[in-house]
């Protein structure tokens, strides 16, 4: 990369940084005679089409006072910037106006009191704070205060690192702000919980498994967290390094990152703290690093732009933009060293294992030139590349039996795996009921009752409901599924076999995946350009046999 693609790179981002926030101004309510004046959720205050505010909405705030500090948004005259900083502060009272009797804050239904809506707004809260965007009054600091203590007790159910991690964050910042000992001892107590849930690889548990994008998340939030916190500052840095190195070792051939192969199928990419620990610790990374980044928003832009998720990345966005360019200021990155990148690989006649996480099911390998990265655990979902250029993403088959469909592409314990010969990958596991799941009328009025009635009493307990309708897997003991991988030099072979009841073979239909995700994740089956350029299979082939149905497949 030359120093002029560099500095197109920075101004593309700019741009996009840029637009996001013009959006995000479109969702602000910005009427000052208004109830709602600083809310940015636009589907409740001007489309009226729901009945409360989503409390994760009031993120925006951050990305938009970053934005001001760092000129990415220029106010041309006096007023201008006067409105814009007045509807950043409003929003922030908004924020704590809405908030739940304990402090917590709702996301997609009243009374939810949501870790994760509490914790990015809080977190945008503090930072607002520390670099001065507003002040608050001595009642709106102690509602604030109110929000950090409910989330330093509150417990949520399920492991969900990234929240984990955001929320020893906040407590730490929120400790350091206030002088206050108390959330102090609880930033350590979530830190040291959190350390608990990491893996011998390295990666942090979301939902029982590895989600590269959220990795991403924690792995920032620990960066920040190993400055606050000094008692635990050895033991973090030691784990970040080893969280680093493997984020790196899972960067796809053309530089992508993230996606339906991981546990919670996200794209996302906080890229921030990786930056930073490039700079800090390990120049060597920093060209894998900025070549993602450079797939992420040239050749695959994958930016999330709708309106209840927009500003979920761009305060990440913004500080990425901030250190690029001090990057740039001071010559770090060796451009010969990012040419040398791009060098294309002579084709290898062998297949050859690259890298092999046995914990997480991840595999990654190299037969001619193509490349293929097989996801085990997730019912051996794959991507394959040809040198750097996609050529297939392939999220398992789902299977249509009397209007019941079951899907192999769960994360579950039941998945097992063999090699039948070096070149030869066999994955069995239980199939599960595909769950597709929408919102009626009557589900939303019973859902409303009971969070009015008695749910805002047991929050944690309507949202194991919801996890077990939405995320936890349902297994079949009597429907199994068997996917043999072959990997031949430029060419990958999938013989999928599926053992059912008899009755089931009567009335079977087969249906193939490029991108579903079983589980319900607000962040995942977003729009990826890899839709665009995915091919069919040259060869593939049903057969029915007594007690089970194959399909063939050669690409």
């Amino acid at each position: 990369m030359s120093i002029n693609s560099y500095e197109g790179l920075i101004k593309t981002i700019k741009d996009n940084i840029n637009n996001r926030c013009i959006h995000l101004l479109t969702l602000a309510d910005r009427d000052e005679f208004s109830d709602s004046f600083g809310s940015f959720d636009r589907a409740y205050w001007q489309y009226k089409i729901k009945d409360f505010s989503s409390g994760m909405s009031q993120e925006a705030i951050y990305p938009l006072a970053l934005a001001v500090k760092n000129k990415i948004i220029n106010p041309k005259t006096t007023k201008s910037k006067i409105d814009i900083n007045k509807l950043i502060k409003n929003g922030a009272i908004y924020s704590l106006k809405k908030q739940n009797f304990n402090g917590s804050v709702d996301d997609y239904f009243p009374y939810e009191q949501a870790s994760g809506a509490t914790a990015f707004t809080s977190f945008a809260l503090i930072n607002c704070l520390e670099i001065k965007s507003f002040t608050l009054t001595t009642q709106e600091h102690n509602k604030f205060r109110k929000r950090l203590s409910w989330l330093a007790n509150h417990k949520e159910s399920g492991r969900l690192s990234n929240h984990e991690a955001l929320i020893s964050l906040v407590l730490a910042k929120g400790a350091k702000f206030y002088n206050d000992k108390f959330l102090l001892e609880k930033s350590y107590f979530r830190c040291k919980r959190l350390l608990e849930w990491k893996s011998d690889e390295g990666w942090f548990e979301e939902y029982g498994g590895f989600d590269l994008g959220y990795e991403t998340l924690t792995f920032s939030c620990l960066m920040e967290i190993s400055q606050l916190l000094p008692k635990i500052r050895a033991s973090v840095d030691e784990i970040i390094k080893v969280s680093a190195d493997l984020i790196i070792n899972c960067v796809e051939p053309d530089f992508c990152l993230g996606g339906e192969l991981y546990a919670r199928g996200t794209w996302n990419f906080f890229s921030h703290g990786l930056l930073k620990y490039a700079v800090k610790n390990n120049l060597t990374i920093l060209p894998i690093l900025i070549k993602v980044l450079e797939s992420r928003f040239k050749q695959f832009p994958v930016n999330v732009k709708d309106d209840y998720i927009l500003q979920h990345h761009l305060w990440s966005d913004l500080i990425t933009l901030n250190i690029l360019k001090k990057i740039h200021k001071k010559n770090l990155f060796d451009s010969s060293y990012l040419y040398r990148q791009n060098i294309q690989l002579k084709s290898k006649e062998k297949v050859q294992i690259n890298k092999f996480f046995k914990e997480s099911g991840h595999l990654f390998i190299t037969h001619g030139n193509y490349k293929t990265h097989v996801s085990i655990l997730m019912g051996g979902l794959f991507r394959t590349y040809n040198k750097k250029n996609i050529i297939t993403q392939d999220t398992q088959n789902i299977l249509n039996i009397k209007n019941n469909y079951y899907a192999a592409n769960s994360l579950n314990k039941s998945i097992s795996w063999k090699w039948l010969s070096t070149n030869k990958l066999l994955i069995k596991g239980k199939l599960c009921k595909y769950k597709i799941e929408k919102m009626t009328t009557f589900k939303l009025i019973i859902l409303r009752l009971i969070m009015f009635l008695m749910g805002k009493y047991f929050p944690n307990l309507i949202r194991k409901m919801m996890q077990k309708v939405l995320i936890t897997p349902k297994l079949e003991d009597e429907r199994i599924f068997e996917r043999e991988l072959v990997f031949e030099p430029n060419k990958i072979k999938v013989n999928d076999r599926y053992y059912l009841k008899e009755k089931d073979l009567s009335s079977i239909t087969i249906k193939n995946t490029s991108f579903s995700n079983f589980k319900h994740v607000v962040m995942s089956r977003i729009f990826h350009p890899y839709y665009l350029r995915i091919t069919s299979p040259k060869y593939s082939k049903i057969s029915k046999f007594r007690n089970y149905i194959n399909l063939s497949r050669e690409w």
